[in-house]
């Protein structure tokens, strides 16, 4: 069916795939992964780390050098913050390190999918669309940097920036290989729906389908655990980094009748947790997909008289539960819909305690 799609509208129609690789180059370019997959040379990579980590430490040092011996209620915000962004430069570094093979086996196992399902395809209009989408949200948070680069000094400024952008990278490559993931979920039970609705007689021919779908639901779980080995660590640094910009942001505001970098401050806020929420967003889809799934298995085991063909469906169910594909925090929580009620209440929590300590 999506070789039909491919050969009527033709040039307009590319592999989704494409997309993500693109994403994936723009990384390497800046240290996030290998930049030759097949061989896994990440000498470059390392050197980018290296320098990003000490230029984050100075920053931390710069930071809480400037303030001298005064001491105002945000301080221990601000060393927070400096800190976090030290940990999260650490995380990069230990992120390539551990992950460097992994790549090849992640955009392999995608093959191995389409193999078995047939490739999935993205009009060039929608690629169009969703890289003006992410241009611009990283021209928003890109504009803060530039419109404070006056109360930062340089090297603290280009070190926030370089952080954010690779965490920008990060959100990027996590919610666009979620999309995949979601349209493969969904491409299965398709599959699935048209191999029963199709009566096959020939018990072979139908386990052979089955066994297709085992195949690229194993592959879409393997895909799913990469992705979690990979940045479990960043995604919960980057709902942390929500969690500080808000109270950071709250303390300032209290502290300085400055609009000015109030509203840039709010800008730079409304982009984070824009990420946070897509993240939040793209592991609801898949959550949904793999459930979706699985009670189409269901339904179809109601549906269908046939003993054996029954039975076949039941393992599958089984087989489906037992390897239903979930974004996690770390490993702490599922990441779905649900983070965003908690982030908040967490934040206003935490916000509450603040404005009452300030009064």
């Amino acid at each position: 069916y999506s070789d039909m799609i491919v050969k009527k509208i033709g040039k307009h129609m590319l592999e989704d795939t494409l997309f993500l690789q693109c994403i994936f180059r723009i990384g390497s370019i800046f240290a996030l992964f290998p930049w030759n997959v097949k061989t896994c040379e990440v000498f470059i990579q390392h050197t980018l780390m290296i320098i990003l980590n000490i230029a984050t430490i100075t920053s931390v040092y710069v930071s809480i050098e400037k303030d001298g011996d005064s001491i105002y209620s945000g301080q221990i915000l601000v060393f927070v913050h400096s800190a976090f962004h030290l940990t999260l430069s650490i995380s990069y570094f230990v992120t390539l390190v551990l992950n460097k093979n992994r790549w090849k086996r992640f955009f392999i196992t995608f093959s191995r999918i389409d193999k078995n399902l047939g490739k999935c395809y993205i009009s060039r209009k929608t690629i169009a669309l969703k890289s003006m989408s992410w241009i611009f949200l990283l021209a928003l948070g890109l504009s803060v940097f530039i419109s404070l680069l006056q109360f930062f000094s340089k090297l603290v400024f280009v070190t926030y920036m370089m952080l954010f952008i690779e965490l920008f990278i990060i959100t990027m490559f996590i919610f666009e290989a979620s999309e995949m993931v979601n349209n493969r979920l969904i491409k299965c039970q398709k599959y699935l729906d048209l191999t029963c609705k199709n009566r096959i007689n020939v018990k072979e021919d139908f386990i052979k389908n089955i066994k297709r779908i085992e195949s690229a639901h194993r592959d879409i779980f393997l895909i799913i655990e990469i992705l979690n080995s990979a940045f479990g660590v960043q995604i919960l640094l980057l709902f942390v980094y929500d969690f500080l910009e808000t109270l950071a942001d709250i303390n300032y505001a209290l502290d300085n009748n400055a609009s000015f970098t109030i509203k840039w401050d709010a800008l730079y806020l409304f982009v984070i947790c824009a990420m946070s929420i897509s993240l939040a967003i793209a592991g609801d889809k898949i959550e949904k997909a793999g459930y979706n799934l699985i009670n189409k298995c269901h339904i179809l085991e109601v549906e269908v008289e046939n003993t054996t063909t029954k039975e076949i469906l039941q393992d599958l169910s089984s087989f489906l539960e037992d390897l239903r594909p979930t974004l996690t925090v770390a490993g702490f929580i599922d990441l779905n819909r649900t983070v965003i009620p908690l982030l908040l209440s967490t934040v206003t929590s935490y916000a509450i305690i603040l404005i009452q300590l300030k009064l």
